[in-house]
């Protein structure tokens, strides 16, 4: 298996070689353990995305009859969200389980939240959903063409302007809150979305790449629930910040 500049992908080449160590049983030292595939990785995806809606239309009936429930599941999922996301990034073991949780807490939010943008202007969540599609449509066009390509140099960009783009967020809210800045500004919320959409596109893009680099270079069947739970990740990304662009746009014209 060949090695990579990209941390995750290492990881998962030093996880197949130590379970290519201990799988192997009798004389004929046959290999137990099984190779990652696009489709095993799609399915996957679909899973956590499936989970996703269900959960929305889950959160959507919760709201309906028992709203104090759905807000204490609401509160408690905005505390354990950011962690279960972590978690099933990093961990093969445990990416299924808080991969699922987190997109059942996502989903529950997300629904309810669409559901509320829906009523103020009619259509808008088929509308976000359909660019949501082109937009991931559009990354693995450029990704397989080849028009971007995931280097190194490619990671550390992207590394650098998310981190940059943070601080700049972060200095934005306490200018603010010291009165500074108009927070509602709606061309600075407009920036603010377009900028995170395309930090998501980008970070699809290389999302797709480690998952070229999984199957290609035969890493282990196990590391697929990691990789679909990043980049399902990133297409909820993706559509919430569409969502939060139609908001801005066409709820002005409203």
């Amino acid at each position: 298996m060949r090695t990579s500049n990209n941390p995750v992908f290492n990881k998962v080449n030093n996880l197949s070689q130590s379970v290519d160590e201990v799988a192997r049983e009798g004389e004929g030292g046959r290999i137990l353990i099984e190779n990652a595939t696009y489709l095993g990785l799609g399915l996957k995806i679909l899973y956590f995305l499936a989970i996703t809606i269900a959960s929305g239309f889950g959160g959507i009936l919760l709201m309906a009859y028992f709203p104090q429930a759905y807000f204490a599941f609401l509160v408690a999922s905005i505390f354990t969200g950011f962690i279960s996301a972590i978690v099933a990034m990093n961990s093969f073991r445990l990416a299924f389980f808080f991969g699922t949780l987190y997109c059942m807490g996502e989903g529950m939010f997300l629904g309810v939240i669409s559901m509320i943008a829906n009523e103020f202007i009619p259509g808008i969540v088929f509308a976000v959903v359909a660019a949501t599609l082109s937009v991931v449509v559009v990354c693995g066009l450029l990704f397989a063409t080849r028009i971007v390509k995931v280097t190194r140099t490619f990671n550390r960009f992207l590394i650098t302007f998310m981190f940059g783009f943070l601080i700049s967020l972060l200095m934005i809210m306490i200018l603010s809150w010291l009165g500074f800045i108009d927070s509602s500004n709606i061309w600075l919320s407009l920036g603010v979305s377009a900028i995170s959409l395309i930090i998501a596109s980008f970070v699809l893009i290389s999302d797709m790449e480690r998952a070229k680099q999984l199957v290609d270079a035969g890493g282990p069947k196990q590391a697929e629930w990691m990789l679909a739970f990043g980049i399902s990740y990133t297409v909820l990304w993706i559509y919430v910040e569409l969502l939060r662009l139609a908001i801005i746009i066409f709820g002005r014209r409203n």
